[in-house]
């Protein structure tokens, strides 16, 4: 504790650079950019210096002729992110200097500035500044004698363009990360030479974070070379017209900072597709379509979940048809429907991008210009198996949509939505260099033709284009075919073994190319992900097993030898740790008699099948970590698969020290997400392996866990752990079943920028990602956080705390924030419908913001008086953009999105109800969820004083009352275990234990409820006591029939979608008040509860006989009559039934998707009643039915929604 007080109090004066949100001056905010640019105009070249992003410049720089402002560029103009500057765009400037005279622009805490004038020309320097006000230079360019030019030029043909080549400063102990792949074991690139050419397994990318704290992107199309020297790093293009390039700053050790920054002028990942998460299986290859049924088969015969199956290559006639070939594939349409049938999964095709002159589209393109040519020649750049091919010119609109077109006509308008783009390095087809069994071909080593040429321009100036434009086509017709913009939730995908500066934009994976079967690889595939991460390539995968055999090893990709079998399991085990768990490869056999042989989980014998599958079972169970480091990825950049440094060379000096060195330690392990260290084994025969524990920041003894035995070390030491076949060595921090529920958090560094105002001026700056942090002990979760965090809180100025928890931006260290200012309420009077707010603002994006609005509204009483406070809420919340929308304005994918987050949101309030602010969170929640103010019980009152201005009534002080309310409690904490543990597939039995986790040992002081509860459950028929009618019902006080009497969902006007006339459709129980569940039509009546789904949850089925028991404490002793007491018991009830109209709702949104000959069926179904969709209960009932049958013969309850929830 000590240690982080020390920690966090010689902060405080750094945090009075962050802007503070209420009644303080925010105008001066961010040090926004002085300039929007400086032209240096220096005899025949002229620099454009701009403010760019976050805290970083864009440099422009070129030779005589200016460039049009329209040059290939991959970076985003303006930013994702950044100073709202809007001049500072396109190539507009506001100076002007001959370069005789310094200039300088600051933006955030980033200084650019010229120099060098006393030797005969000026250089550029890029400086940082520092909390305490000092600068700390980044890098400058490198000249260091007067002859050496740091910008250099020449020309080497005859037209404008020219060889550049750019020279900066460094020095030997500067680590360099990123670079794109190369399979050179490193993770510190310093000392490499980089050949920019693609080629396969190589994808140079002139992209890198420094250790010093800076970010650097050379923004270029040309093929050139980066070179990282002791002293000088130097970037050259070949051919260009100008030179372009970026540098970002964040504080030393900040990365996540740094990558925020980069991927906010390169572009910000989309979310992928669920499926794409779970095993992607794939091998060289399925040759026709029995053959891929008969897998959907095996796979479903032997219950292994499978998300995605490949075809691969040669499943054409002839290369660019772009289409299945029919004699082998007669029915692609009825094949993926069986597939998906039989499996769930979804499937993917392969695409070369060569055309052949015996294609079907070869005429056509070759007449519209859409393929490639050669300086000199008929165009041919390369060939295949004897037939001589040109490449589709990717950069050419025209051509991406004349492939676009063919794809979506051959494949997905009949269900093969996902594209393989292979081959897609650009130049040649990168494969005639292996020989391929030819006897003749065109080229001898692994490079592009240097003569080729595009649409954009030749081989040399943009050849570094090609992939990234391919990627593009995909994209593009993806987009358009789903109705989708770029940067939404992403529906299909495709994967590359090429890539660029930005790729991550796409909806693409990148692979690693064709590696070779054995050890070695398999080292060098850890390092080569980690490069990619660090060029903010997120989607990244491998071949599991290694592509092709090691003609050196006999038993290399041989799935018959138990050396390869042990290869292959320890490689499958490594991809559950990477973004996407793929397996592919070209295997070989003892005995073959397919075209190729088999590799799928089965076949590597009896002995590894089980470990095979429990580790594709894993990847499973990890969907909820995954979708959560995902969403991470995509909102702000912050990798999944982490580097060391990423996380602890601020922490433990040893980590920074081998990253220099790229010791085994560095280049070997890595964060998987926030909390789980991953070690692959690497070596063949070994069953214990050395793990070095990093030194985490300071709050747990032992925070590091061993996956398989639950054994905790402390970090900073090296451990040896059994590491049997079956096991990869694996640690997590935290618990792991926040892990496996996904109710992770992230950490990083503190890493506050100030911009320097004095903070007795009570002037601060304004807030921006610089600013917004998270403490790595609440991130956690780790003991004694609430004590680290109020001593810390203590040290600051009265506004500080504020500011932290407007800006937190974690559920968990949200919540660690709120438990830790017990005086919040006293020092800034707020109220909980801030605090809730703050929640929802905070861990909600924008666009689920409206439909969790509407989800609130269920739970808004028409009252006035219960109203204001909610009225207030919405107003922070953009309630006016709701105003503009019906619940059929929104789809039921964004729909369900914003009902779990409000699920998260709504069950962490409810922790706070336990926390030091009971009372506020609970006012809070009686405007939400109208739980009167007179049921908030005397312990609340003596924690809040102010709590006696609601004038509580004597009677519910009492302690008995108290008690029996602690009673009620425990029941609603059922009714929310339920709701959750449904979720993960818990029984009722199970979801209790849930729910007493969820209260919690101290208030579970009703055993009684349990025995209760317990008691109804063993009912062998689970017959209700109570009336069966709401007339009846309404006879016993009559209390229970009134709370059901708001409306739920407003009348709206929507278009048909099976027809062109517009009809008046009125939601679910719009027309009148809300009915009862247990009050349905006979059909439906609870005696039918055993054979059939009744409509209504079986927990709260529970609740109303528990309420109705003789023996019940809302009895009045003695009497049938319910007390007072039941009017609170009917509350609870009433919020469960909220959550269940709600899944009636998506019920009825999720019958419109049904197509219309079903919908039609059900309605006739509904014994006559014709009317509105999803308005007949009987209706509900049989499509409950017919969507059990559809998912049991979908493969079980593994896919689909759970409609026991």
């Amino acid at each position: 504790m000590g240690l982080w007080h020390s920690v966090f109090t010689s902060l405080a004066t750094v945090l009075v650079a962050c802007d503070l949100v209420l009644g303080y001056n925010v105008s001066t905010g961010y040090v926004a950019p002085n300039s929007t640019g400086v032209r240096i105009q220096h005899g025949f070249e002229t620099v454009l210096v701009q403010p760019y992003g976050y805290d970083g410049f864009r440099v422009r720089a070129w030779a005589f002729r200016p460039p049009t402002g329209n040059e290939i560029s991959f970076l985003y103009d303006p930013p994702v992110e950044g100073p709202e500057n809007g001049k500072a765009r396109g190539m507009s400037y506001d100076t002007k200097s001959n370069g005789n005279t310094s200039v300088s622009i600051r933006n955030g805490n980033a200084i650019f500035r010229t120099y060098g004038l006393d030797k005969g020309h000026y250089r550029l320097a890029f400086y940082r500044v520092e909390p305490n006000g000092s600068e700390t230079l980044l890098t400058n360019e490198y000249n260091p004698v007067k002859s050496l030019n740091s910008r250099y030029y020449s020309w080497k043909g005859s037209g404008s363009e020219f060889s550049a080549a750019f020279s900066f400063s460094t020095d030997p102990d500067e680590q360099i990360y990123g670079t794109g792949t190369q399979q050179d074991h490193l993770v510190n690139k310093k000392g490499s030479v980089i050949d920019l050419i693609n080629f396969n397994t190589h994808i140079p990318t002139p992209m890198f974070m420094s250790s010093r704290g800076y970010g650097f992107v050379w923004n270029s199309a040309a093929e050139g070379r980066m070179e990282f020297g002791p002293l000088r790093n130097r970037f050259t293009s070949e051919s260009t017209t100008v030179v372009d390039y970026a540098i970002v700053s964040a504080p030393q050790g900040d990365y996540d900072g740094l990558q925020q920054r980069l991927s906010a002028i390169t572009g910000r990942a989309p979310t992928p597709p669920d499926f794409s998460l779970g095993y992607l299986h794939s091998k060289l290859r399925y040759e026709n379509q029995t053959e891929v049924l008969l897998l959907a088969q095996n796979f479903h015969n032997r219950s292994i979940p499978v998300s995605m199956i490949v075809i691969d290559y040669q499943s054409w006639a002839h290369q660019g048809d772009w289409g299945l070939d029919p004699a082998l594939w007669p029915n692609v349409s009825h094949m993926a429907q069986q597939v998906k049938q039989l499996t769930g999964a979804e499937m993917m095709a392969s695409l070369w991008p060569s055309v052949e002159d015996a294609s079907v589209n070869y005429i056509e393109m070759q007449a519209d210009g859409y393929l490639s040519a050669t300086r000199s020649g008929p165009g041919i750049t390369d060939s295949w198996n004897g037939t001589y091919i040109r490449n589709y010119d990717s950069t050419n609109p025209g051509a991406r949509q004349f492939l676009w077109d063919t794809l979506r006509r051959n494949y997905y308008d009949k269900g093969i939505k996902n594209f393989w783009i292979d081959q897609a390095d650009g130049g040649a087809l990168g494969e005639a260099w292996e020989n391929n069994g030819q006897q003749s071909y065109i080229q001898s080593i692994p490079y592009p033709l240097p003569d080729v040429l595009y649409h954009a321009g030749t081989q040399s100036s943009v050849g570094k284009l090609y992939p990234w434009a391919h990627q593009q086509a995909i994209e593009e017709g993806q987009r358009n075919a789903s109705n989708t913009q770029q940067g939404s939730a992403c529906d299909s995908l495709s994967l590359s073994r090429s890539g660029y500066i930005g790729s991550q934009r796409f909806c693409s994976m990148i692979w690693s190319g064709d590696t070779v079967a054995n050890w070695e690889t398999l080292g060098s595939q850890i390092p080569n992900a980690l490069s990619a991460a660090a060029t903010g390539w997120g989607w990244f995968t491998v071949d599991a097993g290694g592509f092709q055999a090691d003609s050196s090893i006999e038993w290399s990709n041989n799935i018959d030898r138990p050396q390869y079998r042990e290869l292959y399991v320890r490689w499958l085990q490594w991809t559950t740790f990477i973004p996407f768990m793929r397996n592919h490869g070209s295997r070989s056999c003892d005995t073959q008699s397919a075209f190729t042989c088999d590799n799928e989980p089965w076949t590597y014998g009896a002995e590894n099948t089980p470990i095979i599958v429990s580790y594709i079972d894993l990847r499973y169970q990890l969907s909820a970590y995954l979708r959560n480091t995902f969403a991470k990825f995509s909102q702000t950049g912050r990798m999944i698969m982490r580097p060391l440094y990423m996380d602890f060379s601020t922490t433990d000096s040893n980590i920074s020290q081998w990253t220099k060195t790229n010791n085994n330690i560095t280049t070997q392990q890595y964060m998987f997400g926030p909390r789980l260290l991953v070690t692959p084994v690497t070596l063949p025969n070994v069953t214990s392996w050395e793990v070095y524990l990093p030194k985490t920041a300071a709050g747990v003894d032992k925070p590091w866990t061993y996956w398989w035995n639950n054994v905790t070390y402390a970090g900073g030491q090296t451990v040896n752990v059994s590491a049997p076949l079956e096991h990869i060595p694996l640690f997590h921090l935290g618990s792991r079943e926040d892990i496996m529920s996904g109710n992770i958090s992230y950490f990083r560094r503190i890493g506050i920028l100030m911009s320097h105002v004095p903070w007795r001026s009570m002037t601060f700056a304004k807030f921006n990602s610089q600013c917004s942090f998270a403490l790595p002990s609440i991130a956690l979760g780790f003991k004694g956080t609430s004590i680290i965090m109020r001593d810390f809180f203590a040290s600051l100025p009265a506004p500080l705390p504020l500011y932290i928890l407007l800006n937190l931006t974690d559920l968990k260290a949200l919540y660690a924030a709120i438990v830790s200012l017990p005086h919040l309420y006293a020092v800034f009077h707020l109220d909980a419908g801030l605090i809730f707010s703050t929640i929802v603002r905070r861990t909600m994006p924008d666009e689920l913001v409206t439909p969790m609005i509407m989800y609130m509204r269920l739970h808004q009483r028409s009252k006035p008086t219960a109203s204001t406070t909610f009225k207030n809420l919405e107003a922070t919340m953009l309630v006016d953009d709701a105003n503009r929308y019906t619940w059929d304005d929104i789809s039921p994918a964004t729909f369900f999105q914003a009902i779990s987050q409000y699920v998260r949101i709504h069950d962490l309030a409810y922790s706070v109800l336990r926390s030091k602010l009971d009372y506020l969170a609970t006012l809070q929640f009686e405007k939400l969820a109208n739980i009167p103010h007179k049921y908030i019980h005397k312990s609340m009152t003596k924690q809040n004083p102010e709590s006696v201005a609601l004038d509580v009534p004597a009677r519910f002080q009492d302690p008995s009352w108290v008690e029996e309310s602690r009673a009620v409690r425990a029941l609603w904490f059922l009714t929310l275990g339920w709701r959750v543990s449904c979720m993960l597939g818990l029984d009722e039995l199970e979801s209790i234990g849930f729910a007493k986790r969820l209260v919690g040992e101290k208030t579970w002081k009703h055993e009684e409820i349990e025995e209760m509860v317990r008691s109804v459950l063993d009912s062998p028929t689970l017959q209700p006591p109570a009336p069966s009618t709401a007339s009846d019902l309404s006879k016993a006080n009559g209390s229970f029939a009134v709370l059901h009497t708001y409306p739920i969902l407003p009348r709206s006007r929507v278009t048909h979608p099976d027809s062109s006339t517009n009809t008046s459709r009125v939601p679910l129980y719009a027309q009148s008040p809300l009915t009862p569940p247990h009050s349905t039509p006979a059909s439906l009546a609870w005696d039918q509860a055993p054979q059939r789904l009744s409509t209504m949850p079986r927990v709260y089925r529970i609740l109303l006989m528990l309420r109705d028991r003789p023996d019940s404490p809302f009895r009045t002793p003695g009497t049938r009559s319910h007390n007072a007491r039941t009017l609170q018991m009917d509350h609870f009830i009433r919020l469960g039934f909220g959550v269940w109209d709600l899944w009636r709702v998506s019920v009825e949104m999720r019958l419109w998707s049904m197509p219309y000959s079903i919908r039609e069926e059900l309605k006739g179904e509904g014994q006559g009643k014709v009317g509105v969709v999803g308005q007949s209960d009987s209706m509900f009932r049989h499509w409950v039915i017919w969507r059990q049958e559809r998912q049991r013969e979908e493969g079980g309850w593994r896919r689909g929604f759970n409609t026991r929830c």
